[in-house]
C-alpha cells in the first residue's frame, strides 16, 4: 500500500494505491488506485479477488474487488449490519465468513461490537459486545475491550478467533490473549500476559506456533514467537482427528 501525498488532504482523506509485486520486488504494478483511508485488506485464495476496508465521510465499507477487472463484486457498509464505524475485519480460512469489529451507537454513546457475517448468505450470523464476554473482575472501569488496531484472526476454521484485550480485573487482567468461541461465547478463554502489553497475535496455519508483539520498555518492541501448548489446542479442539 503506497500513500499518495499528492492526492491526499490534511488531515483527510488519506489516499493510497495498492501495488502488486513479486518476492524480488520486481514487476511492480498498481492494481487498485484512489483508495480512501484504507484499513484491513486480504486476498482470496483464487488470487483474483481482494476484500478491502475503506473509509469515506459518512460511509465505511468492506468491498470485495476483482483486481483483474477492477469491478466491485460485493459491498458491505457499516450501516448494513447496524454499526456506525468499522475498525477491522478478518476472513475465515474457508472464505465463507467474515468477523467484523466496529462501533455502534447506543443511548448517545459508542460501544464496541463484533459481528459475524456470512458471505454465502449475506446475512448476520451472530453479533455480541466483547465487553460482556471478556471478564472484568466485577470492575466497571475501564471497560474491557479489544486493543485498538489489533489483528483479530480466525484459528483453524470459522469457530474460534484470537484477539488481544485489556480488562480492569479478573483472570484476564491486565493484558491478555483472548480466544473467542463464536459457537459458544461462554466457552471463551484467555491467556494473561506476564509482562505488559501484547498485541497483533497470530497463530501459524499448521497450529504449532503463536506470535505477538510485546513492549519490554520505553521504545522497546519485540516480536515473540512461541509454541502453541497442548492444553490450548485441547481447548480449541482444532487438531485433525
Amino acid at each position: 500500500m503506497k500513500y499518495r501525498a499528492d492526492l491526499s488532504g490534511i488531515p483527510y482523506p488519506e489516499v493510497s494505491e495498492l501495488h502488486q509485486a513479486d518476492f524480488n520486488g520486481e514487476h511492480n504494478e498498481v492494481i487498485i488506485n484512489n483508495l480512501s483511508n484504507v484499513g484491513d485488506f486480504v486476498w482470496f485464495s483464487d488470487g483474483k479477488r481482494m476484500a478491502i476496508l475503506t473509509r469515506t465521510q459518512g460511509s465505511n465499507t468492506i468491498n470485495i474487488l476483482n483486481v483483474l477487472t477492477g469491478v466491485t463484486e460485493f459491498s458491505l457498509k457499516a450501516q448494513d449490519i447496524g454499526l456506525e464505524d468499522l475498525a477491522m475485519f478478518a476472513l475465515s480460512a474457508d472464505e465463507k465468513t467474515i468477523l467484523i469489529y466496529g462501533l455502534n451507537l447506543k443511548n448517545g454513546h459508542s460501544e464496541a461490537q463484533i459481528v459475524i457475517y456470512s458471505l454465502e448468505t449475506q446475512t448476520t450470523l451472530n453479533s455480541f459486545l466483547p465487553d460482556q464476554i471478556i471478564p472484568s473482575g466485577n470492575k466497571n472501569y475501564p471497560i474491557p475491550t479489544i486493543l485498538d488496531g489489533t489483528n483479530a484472526g480466525w484459528i483453524g476454521g470459522n469457530r474460534w478467533f484470537l484477539a488481544s484485550i485489556n480488562t480492569p480485573g479478573g483472570d484476564c487482567y491486565n493484558y491478555a490473549l483472548f480466544f473467542f468461541d463464536t459457537h459458544d461465547l461462554q466457552n471463551s478463554f484467555c491467556v494473561p500476559s506476564a509482562g505488559g502489553i501484547i498485541d497483533y497475535p497470530t497463530i501459524s496455519p499448521d497450529l504449532t506456533k503463536i506470535g505477538y508483539v510485546t513492549v519490554v520498555g520505553p521504545g522497546e518492541y519485540y516480536v515473540v514467537i512461541g509454541k502453541l501448548t497442548s492444553n490450548i489446542l485441547d481447548k480449541l479442539d482444532v487438531r485433525e482427528k
